[in-house]
């Protein structure tokens, strides 16, 4: 089963953020962008773009707390893990699995290191997917700084269900990617903020990995090194 849940969350440290239930679907009208009564058209995209840009751009440093949930078809329960991210702008990445292992994804100068706890040790593991881990992990360092609208990864939609916060589906352009990523949601939360409250990931073969951030801190200076080494505390 350690096995099994390092693999999962491994994968989803591939997403960076974030990266986030084919036997355990969430809400359609929260996530599934299926109902045309509740898409948002073009112009509407266009302006919630522009909003999320405007509340984000401001935001050089943050940490976030996270939860998650890998859900695979051959397990009856999900695989749970807990983490932490760390961003430095422009383009500086942490990505860290603490339970029920620790892993750390570390992205710099576009440059991908990933690292696991062994005993005492850190354990470098190979990065052969590196391509696709480098475009993600992009794409990730745009996402904290509101940058969604010159996409040219993804194409992208929003569907807004009633009492609900809007979700921006995320598909991807590139046939490469999408042997890795069917979709990706993001759950945007209410404004002025417009935080980023849950990341979920759509694989191709029905799996899907969902992260929830519990906490986010904002203003914070981290150490150069935390983005260089796996043993390195933000402290």
């Amino acid at each position: 089963m350690m096995h099994h849940v390092k693999t999962a969350c491994s994968f989803t440290a591939i997403l960076g953020a974030c990266l986030i239930m084919t036997m355990y679907p969430p809400v359609a009208s929260e996530t599934t962008p299926t109902d045309a009564d509740n898409t948002w058209s073009k112009e509407q995209v266009r302006e919630f773009l522009a909003e999320l840009e405007a509340s984000h751009r401001d935001t050089p440093v943050m940490a976030a707390a996270f939860d998650q949930q890998k859900r695979l078809r051959m397990l009856r329960e999900p695989l749970k893990a807990k983490g932490y991210i760390y961003f430095s702008a422009p383009g500086l990445l942490r990505f860290e699995i603490v339970q029920p292992f620790q892993s750390v994804l570390l992205y710099r100068n576009e440059a991908i290191s990933r690292f696991e706890k062994e005993g005492d040790s850190w354990k470098s593991l190979d990065t052969r997917t590196v391509r696709v881990m480098i475009l993600v992990m992009e794409q990730i360092a745009r996402w904290m700084q509101g940058k969604f609208e010159d996409s040219q990864v993804f194409e992208l939609g929003v569907t807004q269900a009633a009492s609900q916060t809007p979700v921006l589906h995320m598909t991807p352009i590139h046939e490469r990617f999408r042997e890795f990523i069917a979709r990706i949601d993001l759950v945007v939360g209410p404004p002025p903020e417009r935080a980023v409250q849950r990341i979920i990931v759509w694989e191709p073969n029905g799996d899907t990995t969902e992260i929830e951030f519990t906490q986010t801190w904002r203003g914070l200076k981290f150490p150069d090194e935390l983005f260089q080494h796996p043993d390195v505390s933000p402290d």
